[in-house]
């Protein structure tokens, strides 16, 4: 009785065609396009520099929450600096979120032409079975 659950528990645990990675966050890492040779798209890239800008913040609140100093006035001066650099940073994700998506060069040139459109002709044999 014991093989049977032991193979159904490994069957449940094999990695499906569509399962997460081990990993387990999805965050989008800087060097994720250089993996593969080819230079990021335009979404990638957009979405990679969005993700630099969260962590940047995320880094200084969590700075700004630990920041100590010897005076009063040097801490206070620390985290009004913090606040102000991560109120930049919100600004700057805030403006790449509100740009529309990039078209590609390509096409946006691209046309289309089907040159000289004559009349297609009837066969007569059919013409004459039609009426």
């Amino acid at each position: 009785a014991m093989a049977g659950k032991a193979t159904k528990a490994r069957r449940r645990r094999a990695a499906g065609p569509y399962d997460r990675p081990a990993g387990g966050s999805m965050e989008v890492d800087q060097g994720a396009g250089s993996t593969s040779g080819r230079p990021l798209s335009a979404h990638a890239a957009k979405v990679a520099a969005r993700k630099a800008l969260q962590r940047e913040v995320r880094d200084a609140k969590l700075a700004r929450r630990k920041a100590k100093g010897g005076s009063k006035k040097e801490t206070k001066a620390a985290k009004k600096a913090l606040s102000r650099q991560i109120k930049q940073a919100q600004d700057q994700r805030a403006s790449l979120k509100a740009q529309p998506p990039s078209q590609p060069a390509e096409a946006q040139a691209f046309t289309f032409d089907l040159g000289e459109v004559r009349p297609v002709e009837l066969d007569p044999a059919f013409r004459q079975a039609a009426t």
